[in-house]
């Protein structure tokens, strides 16, 4: 019988020993995932923004590439607002771009030819034919859209206690059949949800008073209050007091809004989109005229839109891994330099320079040939492949350019961007005499001529099959070809290997050339 207590007792002791190290053991774990997300809060930032970042999670930036959105602000049937937003985790980048309720559509023919406006599109058709008017009149490919319903704003603004916010004028509009009424005073002042709503939608007085011309008159001046409201509103509902209402304000969301955004992207970019600072968003409105005719229409000027979307340009690094070009002592190689080059570039104007590179496939111009096929869905106002010389004698200097013989648009950017580098960093122009041919047609048979041009720094291509040509005879857009520098030479790299003076020169000519 003793034995037996003692071997309870025994045992007892073993269980007692086992679940104190398996507390011990779970304790341990603890601490340890506590501190290790201690530790991620710390690299996230720290204090609320670092607790959401680590909490949601960071999908790596350079996976994440820019998300444009189209923006609907519904009041029952028509839509109030129309936006397009754009957000780059890459930068922190954001833009909105107003687009007129009162744009011009065209005529419907089914409903005996009259004239529509945008903002009946998606009362009659829905999103996606929103989605592909939109798409069409901004040359944008816009797939992700969010559809607001103003009461969902109301609701986020008495939410977070209000929203300061400077009232452009005095505002008095009433009408019954919206059950809208507008009643707002000049002048900063902390707006509660219901006029929050009347701010927004405002467009003109009960007595046809409306904002200054100054500002932008009748839905000018909307769309500026709007954009300038919606910055006030997310920089305010991302203040530290309002990390209590999180949840509240998440189902608010919820409840109010419609989107195709799945929760996984929101997720990655929502934990970019916390460090982001409202005041550097930037916004504009779809270039047109306001125009009467049966009734009050905005008209888009498609010739503005078209040049504003083309206010871009690509930059094709020179080489790639699988064969990186010349090599420099100073500055390594060709595919190298460039890429670092190229990526200092982008982020100093990232929503003006697009960044092209090649695929290390088995031969060059297949590689040029799927970078052409990407380069020629977009419109350019024009192209720069990136390169550096080598000779092999070390005091062979000075810039050229390699551009179409026929084309004089690319003539003059070179020639340019050479002047550029000689005022800057002293360079030598270096002279070219070029071979062309040319093809005439005497007594019904084609005679081959050849002709002698010399030019300052420009070689002229009329083959794709030549030396850097492919790109220059196969992009449909302005194509120029920079050789800046030798980089065989140790006194030129040298100026060169400055980045940053580079990286101005190259934005400063971007900048001025569109």
């Amino acid at each position: 019988m003793i034995k037996k207590n003692e071997q309870k007792q025994e045992n007892k002791r073993k269980k007692n020993i086992l679940l104190r190290f398996i507390f011990l053991t779970i304790f341990v774990v603890l601490v340890i995932f506590a501190a290790r997300f201690y530790i991620q809060i710390y690299e996230n930032g720290g204090g609320f923004k670092g607790i959401i970042k680590t909490t949601l999670g960071l999908n790596k930036k350079e996976n994440l590439g820019t998300i444009y959105t189209l923006v609907l602000g519904t009041n029952e049937d028509n839509t109030d607002t129309i936006m397009v937003a754009g957000y780059n985790p890459k930068t922190n980048e954001a833009s909105i771009l107003s687009i007129p309720r009162d744009t011009f559509i065209g005529s419907n023919i089914k409903n005996g030819g009259s004239k529509d406006k945008i903002n009946s599109l998606y009362r009659l058709y829905g999103v996606e034919k929103m989605l592909e008017k939109v798409n069409r009149l901004t040359g944008l490919k816009i797939e992700k859209y969010v559809i607001v319903d103003t009461k969902g704003i109301q609701k986020i603004v008495d939410e977070i206690g209000g929203v300061d916010y400077d009232v452009p004028i005095d505002m008095n509009y009433h009408d019954e059949s919206q059950k809208l009424s507008i009643e707002l005073k000049k002048g900063m002042q902390k707006l509660n949800g219901v006029q929050a709503e009347g701010l927004v939608r405002f467009r003109h007085n009960d007595d046809g008073t409306t904002y200054p011309v100054s500002y932008g008159i009748e839905d000018r001046g909307r769309n500026k209050t709007q954009q300038g409201f919606i910055k006030e509103l997310v920089k305010q509902t991302l203040q530290f007091q309002n990390i209590t209402k999180i949840f509240d304000l998440i189902k608010i969301v919820q409840d109010n809004i419609k989107t195709n955004i799945t929760g996984d992207e929101m997720k990655d970019y929502a934990a970019y989109v916390i460090d982001f600072e409202p005041d550097k968003i930037k916004t504009g409105r779809l270039p047109g005229e306001d125009k009467r005719t049966t009734a009050w229409f905005f008209f888009p000027e498609y010739k503005k839109i078209k040049e504003m979307i083309k206010m871009k340009v690509a930059l094709i690094i020179g080489h790639n891994k699988r064969s990186k070009g010349a090599y420099s002592t100073i500055v390594g190689s060709e595919y190298d330099y460039w890429k670092r080059i190229a990526e200092k570039i982008k982020t100093e104007i990232p929503l003006i320079v697009d960044v092209y590179e090649r695929k290390p496939n088995q031969y060059y111009t297949r590689e040029m040939f799927e970078v052409l096929e990407e380069l020629n869905k977009n419109d350019y106002k024009f192209c720069m492949e990136l390169h550096f010389n080598a000779a092999a004698s070390e005091q062979a200097n000075g810039c050229e350019c390699l551009v179409y013989c026929g084309n004089n648009k690319a003539k003059e950017l070179a020639t340019d961007f050479m002047a550029r580098l000689q005022n800057k960093f002293g360079s030598k122009i270096r002279t070219k005499e070029n071979t062309l041919k040319e093809i005439k047609v005497v007594n019904g048979k084609e005679l081959t001529t050849e002709k002698k041009e010399t030019t300052r720094g420009l070689i002229l291509i009329q083959d794709s099959k030549i030396r850097g040509g492919y790109g220059i005879c196969k992009s449909k857009d302005t194509y120029i070809l920079v050789e800046p520098f030798f980089g065989s030479n140790p006194d030129e790299s040298l100026k060169f290997s400055v980045e940053k003076d580079v990286v101005d020169l190259f934005v400063n000519f971007i900048k001025k050339n569109i």
